[in-house]
């Protein structure tokens, strides 16, 4: 027999796929008559960005584009820079139809290049795109059972629900003047942008998303010798992203991740590369929480019947932290081995990262690998890379089983003089992160009840039990298939060791 149940719900994400595939990046690059010859390749970047990425059928596609960037010393040991762009198109097979939001991250696995003449150079790269799928669902359990006899335990717990999650990539973009001090950029060698959250305001099924992309582009002018410049640049982020289903109780956690950066220099009215055109592609991942409590049926049995029941253990997450502050880490890196006099160039690559929660706090370390280019007594430019360690701890209120994904990013670095070969490497991180503590609970997902068959009765109406010191009266009166009340009510007066068990 069917019971009447009364259900209650929670969010679920489901990952519906995660896969990935691989792009090749064949290019021969021929230099046009302004540039030098190539007398030493430094350093072939090969940065790809995605344009747009969209789930197509039984598909998931990614188009986008390659930006191959040569950096060489020419036969005056001056540093030259020179760009290629590749486009790039790029689908995953999903098995099947797949709707949710689609998250899309492209890696370059390596890079090789060599000169072939002075005027031509070959490369070849290897980029890792991945693709994943996540779908919100939401997950019924039974909370309460509308039927006399079955007796049920229960368990009430905090959660914070989800009750949204979408992904959205926008653009943005700035024509930005140099100031009159800077030189102008004739060979940019390095451009990335760091996304920084400020702030977020939720209104009815939507948020607004604030804060600014911190650009830094490092560039060679002409005349200036083996010199750079590094210029930054804000460019302002204001962003609306639909999520149905939200509203201003609910609390969000947004991931802003940089997914493509372009810079183009352009001649103002002097004929001076002055201009640049500066577009920084950003994938904004948005999770909503509605705090909630939700009961949840442990254990279950009937007193006049057979229950059959079902149980699942569930997951429930409750948000305990959130957190965002900034850091600085510094270290001496030794360049002895280029015998290095002073550094023309430096840029910094994605860090990576490590967590660790224990003793009721949070711990994050990882590197940052960064790419230079130094100077020997001569002169004469080398390429090198290396990269700094930092560790970031913090006091959270959280068991160490906590689920937490932080975000770190480099939002600045200086670079001091070279001492003995040595020079001091300061950067400032910023990173935040929503902790949330896991609870991991049996709960009643079905049931139902069929009348039992005529049992052989106890003669007496009482069963007179002794129970161990730490048995619980549940346990108990399911063991003699009878109801807690019952036998509390029985034994209010009863101050022996023995309990009366009354008979159902």
């Amino acid at each position: 027999m069917a019971l009447d149940c009364s259900l209650g719900s929670m969010g679920i994400l489901n990952d519906l796929f995660d896969g990935a595939c691989e792009q090749a990046v064949e290019c021969d690059i021929t230099l046009p008559d302004y540039c030098p010859d190539i007398a030493r390749v430094l350093k072939c970047t090969v940065t790809p960005a995605v344009v747009s990425s969209k789930i197509s059928g039984d598909r998931a596609c990614a188009d986008g584009s390659v930006c191959v960037r040569l950096v060489y010393c020419g036969e005056d040991s001056g540093i030259y820079s020179y760009e290629h762009e590749c486009p790039f198109s790029k689908y995953a097979e999903l098995g099947g139809e797949k709707n949710g939001s689609l998250i899309t991250d492209i890696k370059t696995e390596y890079v090789n290049c060599r000169a072939i003449s002075g005027r031509r150079a070959e490369v070849r790269a290897m980029l890792h795109i991945s693709f994943k799928i996540t779908a919100l669902s939401q997950r019924s359990i039974i909370t309460s059972v509308e039927r006399q006899g079955v007796q049920t335990q229960k368990c009430a717990l905090d959660i914070s629900d989800i009750v949204a999650c979408e992904c959205k990539q926008f653009t943005v973009n700035e024509t930005v003047e140099l100031p009159a001090d800077y030189l102008p950029a004739d060979r940019i060698v390095s451009v990335c942008a760091v996304p920084i959250l400020s702030d977020t305001k939720i209104v009815k099924d939507k948020i607004l998303i604030k804060g600014e992309a911190a650009v830094t582009v490092i560039y060679f002018s002409n005349g200036s010798g083996c010199e750079t410049s590094k210029y930054c640049y804000s460019l302002l982020i204001s962003q609306i992203v639909d999520m149905p289903g939200i509203d201003d109780n609910c609390s969000a956690d947004v991931t802003l991740k940089t997914v493509g950066v372009q810079c183009v220099g352009r001649n103002d009215a002097q004929s001076e590369i002055r201009l640049l055109d500066i577009g920084v592609c950003i994938e904004a991942c948005v999770k909503a929480y509605a705090q909630s409590q939700l009961e949840c049926i442990t254990d279950a049995y009937c007193i006049d019947g057979e229950l059959s029941a079902d149980y699942e253990q569930v997951d429930f997450y409750k948000s305990v932290d959130r957190f965002s502050d900034t850091f600085t880490s510094k270290c001496a890196v030794d360049f002895s081995s280029l015998d290095a006099q002073s550094i023309a160039a430096m840029w910094f690559d994605e860090p990576t990262v490590h967590k660790r929660i224990s003793d009721s706090h949070i711990k994050i370390s990882g590197t940052a690998p960064f790419n230079a280019i130094t100077l020997d007594s001569d002169g004469k430019p080398s390429f090198c890379s290396r990269e700094i360690d930092f560790e970031y701890s913090r006091k959270v209120d959280a068991p160490d089983d906590a689920v937490c994904t932080p975000c770190i990013s480099l939002n600045a670095y200086s670079v001091g003089q070279l001492n003995n070969s040595k020079a001091e490497i300061k950067a400032e991180f910023s990173v935040g992160a929503q902790v949330f503590e896991r609870k991991t609970a049996r709960a009643l997902v079905g049931a139902d009840v069929a009348q039992r068959e005529t049992e052989h009765r106890h003669s007496s109406a009482m069963i007179v039990y002794f129970p161990d010191e730490d048995e619980k009266m549940w346990d108990i009166a399911r063991k003699f298939n009878t109801t807690v009340e019952l036998i509390e009510a029985e034994n209010s007066s009863n101050s022996s060791g023995a309990l009366l068990i009354p008979v159902i």
